[in-house]
Formats: structure tokens, C-alpha cells, sequence
């Protein structure tokens, strides 16, 4: 299932790479067509590791902030 959703995703990158530039040839389509699709993989891989620092930066605040209050306490 998921080599046809992948093939499926690089036959619509081609057509949509050939509608820009219609007089490639069909490699140069394909070419373009999967670095495009490398760009956006990259793109979204760095996009969730900067997401993930951040979720783990806004729980260590709050732990901090649990412990001090803790210690307030006692």
C-alpha cells in the first residue's frame, strides 16, 4: 500500500513539474519531481525536530516550575 501511495504522490509531482516547465524532457521531470520531493521531506523531518525541542524546552520549564513550588511549600 504504501510503494502505490508513494508512486501515486511521484506520478502527481511529475505532472505537476511538467505543467511548469512542458518542454523538459520526461528525466529532467523526473529529477526535479524527486528532489522536490526530497526538499519537502527535509523540510518537514526539520520542522518536527524543531517542534520536538520545543514541546521538551516547555516541559522542562514547567518541571522546573513544579519543583520550585514544591520546595516553596516545605
Amino acid at each position: 500500500a504504501a510503494l502505490l501511495e508513494s508512486a501515486d504522490l511521484f506520478n502527481n509531482k511529475m505532472a505537476e513539474v511538467e505543467s511548469k516547465t512542458p518542454a523538459a524532457s520526461l528525466l529532467s521531470i523526473a529529477l526535479i519531481s524527486g528532489l522536490n520531493i526530497c526538499f519537502e521531506l527535509l523540510n518537514e523531518k526539520n520542522s518536527q525536530e524543531l517542534n520536538v525541542e520545543t514541546i521538551a524546552e516547555k516541559l522542562q520549564a514547567l518541571n522546573n516550575t513544579i519543583e520550585n513550588s514544591l520546595a516553596n511549600q516545605q
